[in-house]
């Protein structure tokens, strides 16, 4: 695994390499072939430990752990694409007379954010089936 890899970077953990104390004791706590999220990453002379978020309080040898590559990538591209579907502000409506422009304008935003939000649930879902042939490849090739 990238050793420089970043708080909150998704890893695969392995279970392989490592002494065997260190993977007796890994297989205490992990999962083979389970994601983990990096905490951090502590670097030595000779060997590097990772801290994971979801057992902070244990360190564990980075050779039993994979890079991954998740679709996140299109994940914040469709949460970005929601963004800037932006609602529409009753300030920029000046007078009284605009008023039923203004609702008519909300009331298709409204409808443009459910189907957005179809879409965005579509999109994801396709990204979490990537996201598992991934994983599964990874698998299979090891």
């Amino acid at each position: 695994m990238n050793i420089d890899a970043k708080k909150g970077t998704k890893i695969l953990f392995t279970g392989k390499g490592g002494y065997d104390s260190d993977k007796e004791y890994a297989n205490k706590h992990l999962t083979v072939d389970e994601i983990y999220t990096v905490d951090k990453i502590l670097i030595d002379n000779w060997s590097s430990t990772i801290i994971l978020e979801e057992f902070p309080f244990k360190s564990f040898n980075t050779v039993m752990f994979k890079d991954i590559r998740l679709a996140e990538n299109h994940h914040s591209h469709v949460i970005e694409e929601l963004l800037e579907n932006k609602q529409p502000r009753l300030e920029d409506y000046k007078d009284d007379a605009s008023t039923a422009n203004y609702i008519n304008d909300l009331l298709d935003y409204i409808e443009r954010l459910k189907k957005d939000q179809k879409i965005t649930v579509e999109m994801l879902t396709q990204a979490i089936k990537e996201d598992k042939k991934i994983i599964k490849q990874y698998n299979e090739s090891n």
